[in-house]
């Protein structure tokens, strides 16, 4: 098993087909996302923790900068959890 490496699920393994369009389109770009919970205000931590998350990630995988993307995507999907 490779770094960051979880165990294989059979019903989410990609056709060589959708694995072939998914590098023609990327290339050598690794995408990240950040969804936080809508729980009240932003913060520091979360800043942090997509700090710790990704940047470090990116890291250990090898990931040169230049090929390291992180989308911050802030939805109101909770309403409920509103305060």
């Amino acid at each position: 098993a490779g770094a960051l490496e979880g165990r294989e699920l059979e019903w989410a393994v990609n056709t060589p087909e959708l694995t072939a369009e998914h590098a023609s389109i990327n290339s050598n770009i690794i995408r990240t996302r950040f969804p936080p919970e809508p729980n009240g205000y932003l913060h520091f931590g979360h800043a942090q923790s997509m700090n710790m998350n990704f940047a470090l990630s990116f890291e250990k995988l090898g990931v040169p900068m230049e090929n390291r993307r992180t989308i911050f995507r802030y939805d109101d999907t909770n309403p409920d959890a509103e305060s």
